[in-house]
């Protein structure tokens, strides 16, 4: 008797297994400029230009509903993004990987196009911010490159902040807590 539910039950138990796993999400930016997601319901990075920017590949990963979100990037080494406006992680488990070689050494230039934004704003838990270089982030008040407000586990590896992409000094323009800020909990 007790065989006769051995093999539905360990079916069942590795197709929720296999689910569970395979539940990720990859997007890869082809563009660098800023221009927002065209529809956050379809689960496509794509602007109303038909291209995938960092900002468009952020908004798709806060709005689906995959366990692991990993954000990539075709472009060439040294390619500057300008951004308007802070770019907004909500999401956990968001992998945004800007060293193409894993060498350490970034690879994408995110530099702040308004005074007084935040660069990389994250809410959600256990994100990873890597390879970018984050220059231009000035002005008045506690903005920052890199804001970590509230969300446990993440992870900032190999980013230059306030150098230029060869570790140089053009760019700094920041007082010391603009740099990395964590606050509300953040750990």
């Amino acid at each position: 008797m007790v065989r006769k539910y051995i093999f539905p039950i360990t079916t069942i138990l590795v197709l929720l297994f296999a689910v569970h796993t395979t539940n990720a999400q990859n997007y890869l930016v082809n563009n660098a400029g800023d221009a927002p997601d065209n529809d956050l319901t379809d689960g496509v990075c794509q602007t109303a230009f038909g291209s995938c920017t960092l900002r468009a590949a952020i908004e798709q990963a806060n709005a689906d509903i995959f366990i692991s979100n990993f954000i990539d990037f075709s472009l060439a080494s040294g390619t500057q993004i300008i951004i308007n406006d802070e770019l907004l992680v909500t999401d956990v488990n968001m992998t945004i990987n800007a060293d193409f070689g894993n060498d350490g050494i970034p690879d994408i230039i995110i530099a702040a196009g308004a005074v007084n934004i935040n660069g990389f704003h994250i809410t959600g838990a256990n994100n990873t911010i890597q390879g970018f270089n984050l220059i231009d982030f000035q002005g008045p008040g506690t903005n920052a490159p890199i804001l970590i407000n509230g969300g446990n586990g993440n992870r900032v590896i190999s980013n230059y902040i306030g150098t230029d992409i060869a570790g140089g000094d053009f760019g700094v323009g920041m007082a010391n807590f603009r740099s990395i800020r964590i606050i509300n909990g953040a750990q």
